[in-house]
């Protein structure tokens, strides 16, 4: 239960990472098929999100599932991410299925969720991108995996 849960956070991380992710994309790519406008683009907007302190993201996602029936289901899921760097993150995800809150405080990393009644909190690196580290190999999370599955 508590992986699943974890699993699910991660998620919210992954918005915090895009930005370094595409950022790196960026500096990989050597494609001739990407458009150089595209990546010069995605360069200035990186270079701009890495020089902010603080920063705060709101999305609306839906996230598509199939049930063995082979019937659709969509999952509306909302996220609220406030950054502070180096070392302060709060993030917020409501919707159908969850309702939680994680923090990071630069020590530990914490993990709420009062519909489940769950409340896990554990040591952490010192910094966002020491922590992107953590969660990945100490807990075993992959970014683009993650894909919550109905119960």
């Amino acid at each position: 239960m508590m992986a699943m849960i974890w699993r699910r956070t991660a998620i919210s991380f992954a918005i915090v990472a895009v930005a370094a992710a595409v950022s790196i994309a960026a500096a990989r790519a050597d494609n001739s098929n990407v458009d150089p406008v595209a990546v010069q683009t995605l360069k200035r907007m990186t270079d701009f999100v890495s020089s902010l302190d603080r920063f705060s993201v709101h999305s609306e996602n839906t996230l598509e599932d199939q049930l063995d029936s082979g019937q659709r289901v969509d999952i509306d899921v909302g996220v609220n991410v406030l950054v502070r760097r180096p070392n302060k993150i709060h993030t917020e995800r409501t919707g159908e299925l969850v309702n939680q809150d994680f923090y990071y405080d630069g020590e530990t990393l914490t993990l709420y969720v009062p519909s489940d009644r769950v409340y896990a909190t554990l040591p952490a690196p010192a910094t966002i991108e020491e922590l992107l580290d953590f969660v990945r190999e100490e807990l075993t999370l992959v970014f683009s995996d993650i894909r919550p599955r109905i119960p």
